[in-house]
């Protein structure tokens, strides 16, 4: 047990709370950006109106994602006297080993993906014991849900570094907190929770809550782990900062403070009329004569099973009594009724909504096309190209830093 556990845990009660006052309803909305951009948009029409959806802002946050996934930002090292310069070969070797045992492309892209989409993504490094060699290593892991990072309130940079403390919190299984840390972790199961302030708490009763709390000391970070109602493991790591590295989306002003947003936000209005413009469209497919042939009884008579499924051949023979036998007289031939469905308007009203679309995010609908439209130039796209990558480079931008803290905390693990 450690001495000072009950202000360690009072200590990080007051982070939570401090955090929550702060960043409570900027959590909100990431939870809400991410629900709609994963689908969950709903449209006001009756129970027997066809409800349909086209979801663009998916391609739109792949079209921001895909180029650092395909090519990463990396971590160089340069020295600063040429005293060092000897050691820079096993610096960047060290730093490549980690890089390439986490995964870090994928790290780097995903929670990039996480800002783009709602407005804070985040990895952290750590360091774990090699089930075979029992060496330890330092390893890089993405953070999976950014909205369970516990916030410095008083850091306003841009990747993390000027955070004091720190925390994150996983929802783990109570199977699990049994395992690896004992049957003794908490006095009473059934609450198995850090009584903590905000939107960081267990869904149901099988699992709890894993919280890692990092507090910069002068011996380095403290990293503390607590389940149940105790600090379940305690390490120093003698570096400078927290290593949390956060990614961050956009960057606006909301009730006289800097809100973090994602793309998403300012695209949902614009997203609800194509998929309301969509349901139309399929409205009036649904609508349209499924067998558009008029016939009358005596013209149909003995010829019933040609025409029982003409609507789903493409090549119908469709014989008909062209004269009444008993009279003589000519009889009217089939008709085809026109099912043809208007969609001209919805057509205009949906290339309008894409065209807003595209100028709210900043990227180019004609972005990731591989034909030019008639009358463009390879120049005109080309400038295109660099106007997208303009009007969202601050999200690459946000990225590129917290790769660069990422180099910088590595570099401490030397």
């Amino acid at each position: 047990m450690i001495d000072n556990e009950d202000e360690i845990i009072q200590n990080l009660k007051k982070l939570a709370s401090k955090s929550k006052e702060r960043f409570h309803d900027e959590i909100m909305n990431m939870k809400d950006s991410r629900n709609f951009a994963g689908g969950e948009q709903s449209l006001e029409l009756s129970k027997s109106r066809l409800k349909s959806k086209a979801n663009l802002i998916p391609r739109i946050i792949n079209t921001i994602v895909n180029p650092i996934r395909s090519n990463p930002y990396t971590v160089d090292y340069s020295p600063v006297s040429q005293d060092f310069s000897g050691y820079i070969p096993s610096i960047s070797e060290f730093c490549y080993d980690i890089i390439d045992k986490s995964n870090f492309k994928d790290v780097e892209a995903d929670s990039l993906k996480d800002a783009v989409t709602s407005g804070l993504g985040g990895f952290y490094v750590t360091t774990v014991k090699n089930a075979y060699t029992k060496d330890i290593e330092v390893k890089v892991n993405l953070i999976e849900d950014s909205t369970m990072i516990i916030r410095d309130p008083y850091d306003n940079s841009i990747n993390g570094e000027k955070s004091e403390e720190m925390a994150s919190v996983e929802i783990v299984s109570k199977a699990k907190i049994k395992k690896e840390y004992g049957e003794d972790t908490a006095r009473d199961w059934k609450r198995l929770s850090i009584d903590i302030e905000g939107p960081w708490h267990a869904a149901d009763s099988d699992t709890c809550q894993l919280v890692t709390y990092y507090v910069k000391s002068d011996e380095g970070v403290d990293i503390y782990k607590l389940a149940g109602d105790k600090i379940v493991e305690h390490k120093v790591l003698a570096i400078s900062d927290i290593p949390i590295i956060l990614v961050k989306g956009d960057i606006q002003w909301e009730d006289d403070q800097r809100t973090l947003k994602g793309i998403t936000s300012s695209l949902e209005d614009v997203q609800t009329l194509i998929n309301y413009t969509q349901s139309q469209a399929g409205q009036r497919m649904k609508r349209a004569p499924k067998n558009p042939i008029s016939i009358s009884k005596r013209a149909l008579e003995g010829n019933e099973d040609y025409y029982k499924d003409s609507d789903q051949n493409l090549t119908p023979v469709l014989p008909f009594n062209d004269f009444d036998p008993k009279t003589g007289n000519p009889i009217a031939p089939p008709t085809r009724f026109d099912n043809t469905v208007a969609t001209e308007d919805l057509m205009n009203i949906m290339n309008m909504e894409r065209t807003l679309l595209s100028d709210i995010s900043g990227v180019s609908r004609d972005i990731g096309s591989v034909e030019q439209t008639t009358n463009e130039t390879a120049e005109g796209l080309l400038l295109k190209t660099k106007s997208t990558e303009s009007d969202i480079s601050h999200y690459r931008e946000h990225l590129k830093s917290a790769v660069g803290y990422f180099g910088k905390i590595i570099l401490e693990f030397y």
